[in-house]
């Protein structure tokens, strides 16, 4: 994204916070004032000094009212701009956030997790941090340059212009140094979120890693990764940091020159001790905002190129919005997949011309090798994905014509991959039930047999979870979920090797209690090990994205197919 759209998306933030902006916008003309002022009367006080050493306290009073007012000013210059660079940082993230949870499934599966995470975290920070900048450097400095300059030319038009021929050469480096550092921090960035993904994978599966003896591979990547970084991130502070000492080296010229002139003047009796005093410190007045002006242009780029990413992120585009929908009702749980086709990637297809019909209240077992398409049909049935042809309906309804989140809100669903958030044990298993009681959560935890194993955490429901439930098993993560599946009491079932965490005992007793919860209610079952598919009603034989074989464990055992091939397998 170019940079001049950037910057108008940027503050388009800050619609909600005018009277901020009118305010700092205010306060810092009136602080270049103050500091304008300033040189101009202690030039008078020092002229005023030296026929007999007399002060002039008038003069001398207004020029201590010029410095409170530069205090009073420079505060409440600060204290705004934390506040509006606060509010538009927070209003940016909000909108990112939000729009992550409008994303369609293919983004998340595509992209890395640290780098979704760096845009909303370390980007938006930058973000702040260059607006911060801005606002008080960039406003407060434009006033006092244009200020500083106007005051040398009416008191001395002469060395006005000396100074005023210079300043195309200061503002030539800083703008040529910026177009260059502009690119490198954006790589920078980017260099950044790949190192942040790497180290959240390996401290995630730290595990694996070690058990793999993976430490020396994983630190190989992580070098490489790190070393790209503080390559990028070299040339891009040293491009940056290129700026200040080149408009001081303008800006000491120009002070020099200045100096000459003006002692020049002052001896030829055309300018006083006092003028000279006030030049010189108009000299460096002018030179002030320039140099801090190019020093924060390293933030102030920065900033660009993390909100560039920010803006790329909400220039994804969403689900589209279908509150004109009505809501899904299911009634008896009955499915029909009438000539459905997909493919995740355009032109390879997964499934192809794909029907079947899946009467209501029965169990259907998914079988199949890896890749065969069994999660994919799930993920077409929950409407993570759209179908490419054809039409899925439960109940006569089409799933296309209801809104994503009745037809999601239909299904319960335990996964083979648990997930828990930073929060008590109870506020996990209430998850599953808005306004849950207490008793339906422990209800729920009795039925998924992990009432007993919470009773004997410190805090029992009310234990902390912290790093996702690092501290328990991973049986135990996964009773946890599937209590928040029967506390939700879905009208549809989804179980994904439900029980594959979990020990052969504890299995079998929550195999009962699955079999409660799906009495009257369609559910689709998952499985990689076949021996926990046996009484399913229908068993449906996938591979290649297609169903080959169908029928009950006995009718397909006795066929000796594919089926028959995976079992003995």
């Amino acid at each position: 994204m170019p940079k001049h759209k950037t910057w108008k998306k940027l503050f388009s933030y800050g619609r909600d916070s005018v009277g901020s902006l009118i305010l700092i916008a205010l306060s810092s003309l009136l602080l270049a004032l103050a500091q304008i002022l300033s040189p101009y009367l202690l030039g008078r006080v020092l002229d005023s000094m030296l026929p007999g050493m007399n002060i002039n306290f008038k003069l001398l009073m207004w020029l201590l009212i010029s410095y409170l007012l530069t205090f009073f000013f420079t505060l409440v210059q600060g204290t705004q701009v934390a506040r509006v660079s606060n509010r538009m940082a927070t209003k940016l993230r909000d909108q990112a956030f939000s729009h992550l949870t409008r994303l369609p499934m293919a983004f998340f599966d595509q992209t890395a997790q640290g780098d979704v995470i760096n845009r909303l975290t370390s980007d938006i920070e930058a973000i702040q941090l260059g607006l911060q900048q801005f606002f008080t450097q960039i406003i407060s400095g434009t006033v006092l340059l244009v200020g500083s300059m106007v005051a040398m030319l009416r008191m001395q038009w002469t060395i006005g212009l000396v100074v005023l021929g210079l300043t195309p050469f200061t503002f030539l480096v800083t703008s040529l140094i910026a177009k260059k550092s502009h690119h490198y921090f954006l790589e920078q960035s980017e260099a950044t979120a790949a190192l942040q993904a790497h180290a959240e994978e390996m401290v995630q599966g730290q595990k694996l890693v070690r058990a793999f003896g993976g430490e020396s591979l994983s630190q190989k990547i992580y070098d490489e990764k790190n070393a790209k970084l503080y390559d990028v991130g070299q040339k891009a502070q040293f491009t940056s940091s290129l700026t200040n000492p080149g408009t001081r080296f303008v800006n000491n010229v120009t002070y020099v020159l200045v100096g000459v002139f003006a002692s020049f003047l002052a001896a030829l009796g055309k300018l006083s001790i006092g003028g000279v005093s006030a030049f010189l410190n108009y000299a460096l007045q002018y030179a002030k905002p320039v140099n801090e002006i190019s020093i924060v242009m390293t933030q102030v780029q920065e900033a660009l190129a993390s909100a560039s990413r920010v803006f790329s992120l909400l220039e994804i585009e969403a689900e589209p919005d279908e509150s004109q929908k009505t809501e899904l009702k299911v009634k008896e749980g009955r499915f029909v997949w009438d000539d459905v086709s997909f493919s995740y990637v355009p032109g390879q297809k997964l499934i192809e011309d794909f029907s079947i019909e899946i009467k209501p209240r029965q169990t259907i077992a998914i079988v199949g090798p890896t890749g065969a398409g069994k999660t994919t049909l799930v993920n077409l049935l929950m409407r993570f994905y759209e179908l490419d042809k054809g039409v899925i309906y439960l109940d006569d309804q089409n799933l296309a014509s209801y809104t994503r989140e009745s037809v999601r809100g239909a299904y319960g669903m335990v996964l083979q991959d648990t997930w828990l958030f930073a929060g008590s044990i109870y506020d996990n298993i209430a998850y599953g039930k808005e306004g849950a009681s207490k008793e339906e959560v422990i209800e729920a935890a009795q039925k998924a047999y992990a009432h007993s194993f919470i009773l004997q955490l410190p805090q029992g429901y009310d234990t902390k979870l912290k790093d996702a439930g690092a501290l328990l098993s991973a049986g135990q993560k996964q009773l946890l979920t599937i209590a928040r599946v029967m506390l939700s009491n879905p009208e549809i079932l989804i179980l994904d090797e439900a029980t594959s965490n979990i020990d052969t005992r504890t299995e079998v007793l929550v195999q009962k209690s699955f079999l409660q919860l799906m009495k009257g209610r369609t559910a689709f079952i998952i499985a990689h090990r076949l021996s926990t598919i046996r009484d399913a009603d229908l068993i449906l034989v996938m591979n290649k994205g297609q169903i080959i074989e169908t029928g009950r464990h006995e009718e397909l055992m006795a066929r000796k197919g594919f089926y028959y091939s995976l079992y003995k397998d």
